[in-house]
Formats: C-alpha cells, sequence, structure tokens
C-alpha cells in the first residue's frame, strides 16, 4: 500500500497540477465540513426532521436552476473557477449574516445554500482537472488530490469540534467563508500551470443543463453514469435520513452541535485514512469496477443488519451505515467516479458532469424525498430499511453496467486494425466499361480490364481481334488469357499474326497454340526463322515432352544462360506452361535470374507434389522478400504436398531459421483447421523463441482472417504458453537488474552494454508474446490491438491501452502483465512477478553461466564476449555483490 505520495514520480507539470489541486481541496472542504456541521446541528435543534425531504426536493430545483445559469457563463478554465469560489466566500458571509438575524428562516437558506455551492464548485474543480491527466496518471494521483479533500473535511471538522465547545454553530459559518477564500487564493495557482494546456477551455462551454442532457443521450457511458448518480444519491440520502431522523431521537437539542462535530470529525479521520492507505492502491490493483462496487456492498449489508436488527441497535446501526457512507464515498467511490470521466473528450467529460453531479445528483435527491414522503405519509417507517436495500441493489447493477460502455470508450481510443472489405459484384455498367477499356491505348489498362473481365469470369467477353493490338504486352497477355480459357477458335488469328510479329509475340503464339494442342510441325513451319525466344520455347516444350536430343539441350542451356531479361521471361513463361521433371535443370538456372519478374514466373513451376525434388528450391525463395508472396501462394496451391512440405521444415531443426520463420505465415494461407492444428502442434514442442513468436503471429492471423471461434484452440496449451513467456520475461527482468547493479565497473565494456539491451529485447518479446497468446485466449477483447497502443507516443491511447489490460484480466494474471507494461521502475515491475518466478541473488559468474547456458545463441555469443573483456578487471564472479535496500527485500521476499 502506498501513503498517496505517487505525485512525486509524475513529470514536473503534472506534479505542479495535483499539488495546487490538493492544496485547493484542502481550504475548500475544510470550509465544507463547517458549513456542514453547523447546518446539521442548527437544522436538527430549531427544525422537525420530518421537514428534510422537503428540503430535499428545493435543493435539486435550485440546483437545476443554477445549472442552467452555470451552463450560460460557461467558463471552465481556472481563472473561471477562482471567480466562483470567490463569490461563493461573498455569499457565505451573507448566509451567515441571514443566520443570525433571522434564525429560524436562516437554517433553510444555510441548508439550501451549503448543498448548493459545494455541488457548483466542485463541478468547475473536478471538470478541470479531469482534462489535465490520462487514466494512468489519475490512478496513480487522484488519491493524493482526494487526500486533500479528505485532509480539509478533518481540519474542518476538527476546528468545528473545538468551536462548538465556546460559541453557537452559528459561528462556523464565517469561519467557513475566509477558508473559502482561501481556496480562491490557492485556485489562482492553476493560472501558472495550467496556462498551456489548451484543453482548459472548450466549445461546450456555453451549453445549457438541457442542453447536455440531450446530448448525453448518444453517449451510452454519460447515461451510465447518470444513471450511477441517480442511484447512490437515492441510496445515501436515504442513508442521511435515517441517520439524522435516529439522532433527533436520540441526542438532546443542546448537544447536537458536540455530537455532530464529533461524528464528522471520525467520519473525516477515518476517510484520511482509507484516502492514504487505501485508494490509490485499490484504484491501481483492481479494475474500476471493482472499486466501484465497495460501497454498494456495504451498505446493502448494512441495511440488512438494520432491517433485521432490534429497534435499540438502530443508532449503533445507523452510525455505522453512515460511517461507511461518509468514509467511502467521497474517497474510494469519488475517486473511481472520476477517473472514469477522465478519458472522454473535453466536450463530453464536461457535459457528463454536469447532468450527473446536478440534475444526477439532485433528481436523485428529490426522487429519494418524494419515496421518504410516502413512506412517511402512510406511516410505513419499517420500509425504509427495504428501500435502502432495494437502492443499493440497484446501486450495484448500475456499477456492473458502466462496464460496458467504459471499455468501449478505451478501445475507441485504441490504434484500429485496417481490414479489407471484399470487391462488390459488377453490374452491367461496370462490365461495359471494361469492355471499352479493351480498345484503351493504355496498355496497363487493357490488360486490367482482361484480368478483371476473366477474375468474373467473363473472358468470353475479350474478342478474338484483341490479338491485332499493336502493343506486344497486350497480345502476349491475350494469348495466355485464350489458352487458360481454352479458345480454339482463336487459333485461326494466331496463325495469321505469327509471322507478321517480333520474336516475344512469336514465342507466345507458339506456346499458347502447344497448350491448345496445334500441330507442332505445321506451327514450327509457320514461325522460321526462329529467334531466341522462339526457339526456346519450342525446345522447351521437347524437353518437358521428353523428346529432345542432346544437342537441343546443350543449345537450350545457351539460350537460358541469355543475359537478356525478355527472353529469359518468355522461357520462364514456358516452364511453367509446359512444366514436367524434365526441366528442374532449367528451372533451378531461372531461379537465379536477375530479374525479378523471371524468378517470381518461375515459381509457379515448383510444384512439389508432382516433383518433391523442387521443395528446397520452394523453400529457398522464402527468404527472398520480393519473392515471398508468391512463394506462399505457390505452397498452398499444392494441397496436401503443401501441407507436408510446411510441417517437414517446421521440424526439422538443420533447416536454417531464415526459412524456418516464414513457414508458419505460409501455414496461414491453408484452411482454418489444416493451420490451427499444424501451428499448435508445433509450438506445443517449439524451444526457440523468435520461432514462438512467428507461429503465435501466425495462429493470430489465421483467427483473424477465418473469424473462427476461439473454442477450436488448445485452450491448456496457451495457458501453458503465457505461463512460460511471463516466466522468461521475469528471468530476463531480473537477470539485467542483477547484471547492471554489479557491474557498475563494466558498464563502459562494449559486451556489457549489449548484453543489457539484448535482454531488454527479449523481455520485450516475451510481453508481445503473452499479448498474442492473450488475444487467442479472449475473444472479447484484442489484445494484439492493446499492444500495439501500447507502443504509441499518444500518452492517452497508452492509458487506454492499459485501463483495458486492467479491467479485462484478472489476478494474479492482471499483476503480473501490467509489471511488463507499466511506466514503473525496473524493481517494482519485478516486484509485479512473484508469482512468476523464483527470485534469488546470483553472483556475477553464475548470472554469466546462466546466460552461456540458455537456447539463445545471441545471448550465449554476447556472455562469452563479455566474459573474455573482464580479464583485464579485478572482479570477484564467485561472490554476490552488494545490492540497494529495495532490491534485497524484494529477492528476500521472492
Amino acid at each position: 500500500m502506498k501513503l498517496g505520495l505517487a505525485p512525486l514520480a509524475l513529470p514536473q507539470r503534472e506534479r505542479q497540477f495535483a499539488i495546487a489541486a490538493f492544496g485547493t481541496l484542502v481550504f475548500l472542504m475544510a470550509g465544507h465540513a463547517m458549513l456542514e456541521t453547523a447546518r446539521d446541528a442548527l437544522f436538527l435543534a430549531r427544525v422537525p426532521v420530518t421537514r428534510l425531504p422537503w428540503l430535499y426536493l428545493v435543493i435539486a430545483l435550485f440546483s437545476t436552476v443554477i445549472g442552467q445559469l452555470d451552463g450560460r457563463a460557461g467558463r471552465t478554465g481556472p481563472r473561471g473557477l477562482t471567480g466562483l469560489v470567490v463569490g461563493g466566500a461573498v455569499a457565505t458571509l451573507g448566509v451567515g449574516q441571514i443566520v443570525v438575524q433571522w434564525p429560524n428562516a436562516g437554517v433553510y437558506v444555510l441548508y439550501i445554500w451549503t448543498a448548493v455551492q459545494t455541488a457548483v464548485i466542485s463541478l468547475r474543480f473536478w471538470t478541470l482537472l479531469g482534462g489535465l491527466f490520462t487514466v494512468t496518471q489519475a490512478k496513480q494521483v487522484y488519491g493524493f488530490i482526494g487526500g486533500g479533500s479528505v485532509l480539509g473535511a478533518v481540519l474542518g471538522a476538527g476546528a468545528s469540534r473545538l468551536v462548538a465547545e465556546w460559541l453557537p454553530a452559528s459561528a462556523l459559518v464565517p469561519a467557513a467563508s475566509a477558508l473559502l477564500f482561501g481556496a480562491a487564493l490557492c485556485t489562482s495557482l492553476f493560472w501558472k500551470v495550467c496556462s498551456i494546456v489548451a484543453i482548459v477551455e472548450d466549445s461546450s462551454g456555453g451549453e445549457t443543463l438541457l442542453d447536455a442532457f440531450r446530448a448525453l443521450r448518444r453517449e451510452p457511458l454519460g447515461l451510465g453514469l447518470l444513471w450511477l448518480t441517480v442511484i447512490t444519491t437515492i441510496t445515501v440520502t436515504v442513508v442521511d435520513f435515517l441517520f439524522k431522523q435516529t439522532v433527533a431521537q436520540h441526542v438532546p437539542s443542546q448537544d447536537l452541535g458536540a455530537f455532530m462535530a464529533t461524528a464528522n470529525l471520525a467520519f473525516n479521520a477515518g476517510s484520511l485514512l482509507v484516502q492514504l492507505l487505501l485508494v490509490s492502491w485499490v484504484v491501481r490493483r483492481f479494475n474500476l469496477q471493482g472499486a466501484l462496487v465497495v460501497l454498494p456492498l456495504l451498505i446493502l449489508a448494512g441495511g440488512t443488519l438494520l432491517w433485521l436488527a432490534p429497534s435499540i441497535l438502530a443508532l449503533t446501526s445507523l452510525l455505522g451505515l453512515k460511517g461507511v457512507d461518509g468514509v467511502l464515498r467521497y474517497t474510494l467511490n469519488r475517486t473511481a467516479v472520476e477517473i472514469v470521466l477522465v478519458p472522454l473528450p473535453v466536450a463530453s467529460r464536461r457535459r457528463t458532469k454536469l447532468v450527473s453531479d446536478l440534475l444526477g445528483q439532485r433528481g436523485g435527491q428529490a426522487l429519494a424525498s418524494l419515496l421518504i414522503l410516502g413512506v412517511n405519509f402512510w406511516s410505513w417507517a419499517p420500509m425504509l430499511p427495504l428501500l435502502l436495500m432495494g437502492a443499493a441493489g440497484l446501486w450495484l447493477i448500475a456499477a456492473y453496467r458502466l462496464r460496458k460502455p467504459y471499455m468501449a470508450l478505451m478501445r475507441g481510443q485504441l490504434r484500429p486494425l485496417t481490414r479489407v472489405e471484399p470487391l462488390p459484384e459488377m453490374d452491367v455498367h461496370s462490365l461495359e466499361s471494361l469492355v471499352m477499356a479493351l480498345d484503351s491505348v493504355v496498355v496497363s489498362e487493357v490488360v486490367a480490364a482482361m484480368d478483371l473481365l476473366e477474375r468474373e469470369h467473363r473472358a468470353h467477353l475479350v474478342p478474338n481481334l484483341i490479338l491485332h493490338h499493336p502493343e506486344d504486352e497486350v497480345v502476349v497477355h491475350a494469348l495466355a488469357l485464350f489458352a487458360r480459357t481454352r479458345r480454339m477458335s482463336a487459333l485461326p488469328v494466331m496463325q495469321r499474326i505469327i509471322g507478321r510479329r517480333g520474336d516475344r509475340v512469336r514465342a507466345a503464339v507458339l506456346r499458347a497454340s502447344f497448350e491448345l494442342q496445334a500441330d507442332e510441325t505445321e506451327l514450327t513451319a509457320l514461325v522460321e526463322p526462329l529467334g531466341p525466344a522462339t526457339r526456346g520455347t519450342y525446345l522447351i516444350y521437347r524437353l518437358a515432352r521428353g523428346s529432345a536430343s542432346v544437342p537441343e539441350q546443350q543449345e537450350l542451356r545457351t539460350i537460358v544462360a541469355t543475359s537478356d531479361p525478355a527472353v529469359q521471361l518468355s522461357l520462364a513463361e514456358d516452364v511453367r506452361v509446359f512444366n514436367s521433371h524434365h526441366l528442374d535443370a532449367v528451372i533451378r538456372s531461372l531461379l537465379k535470374a536477375p530479374s525479378l519478374e523471371v524468378r517470381l514466373r518461375v515459381l509457379q513451376a515448383l510444384d512439389v507434389g508432382r516433383f518433391p525434388l523442387r521443395a528446397p528450391d520452394l523453400l529457398d525463395a522464402l527468404t527472398d522478400a520480393r519473392c515471398r508472396d508468391r512463394a506462399h501462394e505457390v505452397i498452398a496451391s499444392l494441397g496436401e504436398a503443401g501441407v507436408s512440405l510446411v510441417r517437414k521444415g517446421l521440424d526439422d531443426p538443420g533447416l536454417s531459421l531464415a526459412v524456418r520463420q516464414e513457414l508458419p505465415h505460409a501455414a496461414t494461407f491453408f484452411p482454418e483447421s489444416v493451420a490451427n492444428e499444424l501451428l499448435q502442434n508445433r509450438l506445443a514442442v517449439e524451444p526457440h523463441d523468435r520461432m514462438r513468436t512467428w507461429l503465435l503471429r501466425a495462429l493470430n492471423r489465421t483467427v483473424q482472417l477465418s473469424g473462427s471461434p476461439r473454442s477450436r484452440l488448445d485452450k491448456a496449451l496457451l495457458a501453458t504458453q503465457v505461463q512460460v513467456d511471463l516466466q522468461q520475461a521475469y528471468w530476463y527482468l531480473s537477470t539485467r537488474i542483477l547484471l547492471i547493479e554489479q557491474g557498475a565497473q563494466m558498464r563502459k565494456l562494449r559486451g556489457f552494454q549489449f548484453l543489457v539491451r539484448l535482454l531488454e529485447d527479449k523481455e520485450r518479446s516475451c510481453a508481445e508474446r503473452v499479448f498474442m497468446v492473450l488475444n487467442l485466449m479472449r475473444a472479447d477483447e484484442d489484445f494484439c490491438v492493446v499492444w500495439r497502443s501500447l507502443q504509441s507516443r499518444d500518452a492517452r491511447v497508452r492509458a487506454a491501452a492499459l485501463e483495458l489490460v486492467d479491467n479485462a484480466l484478472t489476478e494474479p494474471l492482471r499483476t503480473a502483465v501490467r509489471g511488463l507494461i507499466a511506466d514503473q521502475s525496473d524493481v517494482a515491475r519485478l516486484q509485479s512477478g512473484r508469482d512468476y518466478l523464483e527470485l534469488h541473488h546470483r553472483s556475477y559468474g553464475t548470472l554469466l553461466d546462466e546466460l552461456e547456458a540458455t537456447g539463445s545463441q545471441s545471448l550465449r555469443e554476447l556472455s562469452t564476449f563479455h566474459r573474455s573483456e573482464l580479464g583485464g578487471i579485478p572482479i570477484d564472479l564467485s561472490e554476490p555483490g552488494p545490492l540497494p535496500v529495495r532490491l534485497r527485500e524484494v529477492l528476500s521476499a521472492g
């Protein structure tokens, strides 16, 4: 548990915000505590408690009117806050005079004024503060800031208790006014520290309460907070009424001032302890939903006890209920609600605060008043505890339902994945446009039109006369299309143009004619004399059939070795069309061609299903980034042969890592069930960290592309992977910390520096794998997007990602994962991993021995190199060196 000193770890600007806010709240809440003590003591002494519900209704009305006026005033900046507090201090002096001059009427004015001015100032203060921090920073600092509120309440209650011994309760009002002037002085600190923050003024400043409510209906989180505020206010209003009713019955009127001051002092002292010892720890340790349900659970339990207990215990039970409300409502519960508001945009945050703090609180107070009046009118006093229990139950439901819109808001702030949408089906106008594009003089347009028509199964719309197109590339493309679609009607046109075009087109005509099974003798007579491309097509055709003579094979090798890219491209197309095991030597030679287009074309011929000896060539193609996508497509097209090729490659430890790490991605092109089985089987036995990373990336890609349910995955295997990666991550972290702490003399050595950086990279890789596995285990959260968002430079995006981690995971996994990604010291992060690592102090030599024994080749080599660097340094590698006290505590506790 922390003592609320988290602001010391913040950057200077945020630290200034926190200190200014703390001081402001001390004065504000001290003044409010004095006003509250005077209000309750004077009211209970002079007015029947049965009139209290009517006052609640009047307060709700006044708050609504002032909310409208406050919205039209519209200044949310620090100067506007200062002016508001000064105005409140002056008005409080006037109220004090009314209480003295007209005691009976003044009590009502004081009661109404205390509630209204506190609500309006609180609204302005927390709206301003919410724009200065991210969610993560708010979790760190709101406990400290809230401590100012509780400390002020304690000081105000203590001062009220002392004044009550000597002076009447009405003397507390001018004292409260003086404290409000002190608060106004503190708000002037915001003028400097907030001057560079643009969000302290926003365009929603002129929005009235009614306008804000209308806009809030379109915001799920705002509506959820409004509903939560209404139910909360109903519950605590019933508690307050029951408490004051019981106090008025059991405490003499002359002792009411001292009693209320003592009770407030006790409640506020308890609040101070909770604020200092629990709030910051709870909101960081657990998710916000857990923090929001503590108070309603306790009130539900207290209401049940009150309903079951005899009347003699009524005062004791209500003191306990009021104590729980007084201790937790303005500490843990208020802090959690304010943190929920932090990630909202500025306009939405101000709108939500305006509606929930005024309409929600006062509307809930009005509803509670009507319920209490109804119970009193019908003399159903025993029903009040049941009403309290029902309201507390609804409070729990409202807190639970808040999680969904809050998580949706967090997800909306992350970096989204881009999804490729399928192209729509073609209509008649689109087809007409494509056919017209065939007459274009732009080669790329004609080629694209033919490809699209083929894809849409409209290749018959491409006319045979396109073979008379003046551009060779168009004719070659059309000839290949006619051959694939078995266009026999194009043969006469092909024979007419074969003698009038260049070598490349003649080779394409010859290739297409052979595919369409035209007569070989007749075709070769038409293309005499043969150019190199045409001759190569003829020779490859004969070699593929096994009928090429030895001189023809020698001639083909000479043509293949040519440096003309156009000839090699024609030969590559020939190899793809006339594929045969006789062409293995030609394929290997063309795979080494300098032209990328040639190599891509030849890849289509690497059919390892028919020709197993080509498997090494296909796998080697995966290492070329420019050929990799085509190689993946080829492997996927092989069916069972491709699956067998990938499986053997993954299981072959002798295969180079450069090839093996591309195989998981190749597996994603297989059917989803096949890919999942293949990847999970390998993941279960894979010892290499980098390969495990690639296997997990491939599994996530398979799930994303197929949209398959995660129930088909092996949950036990995935849970084991999380355990392994968390243990590895914290082992790397602890080893790095110990190296740094014990290696003060070696920090200038290159081997030491590289080793520390490598351990940090290894830890980061483990963390990434944890998020990839979590993404496979959880269908309700995209942890891959969360991981990418954690790398963002935008503090609010990172904070949203951290908040999703806090709310999506449970203990002990949440703390361990948080330790890998939190912006904390390494020692604090190491402490978070106690459940996943046996921590112990080791000597420097033992650390190097462990690194040299790892499965990572880079770690082994760097450790060996670093050990060789230590020859000239006098250091005892066998004895553990001294460590800082904090690190020793963590290691000993582990």
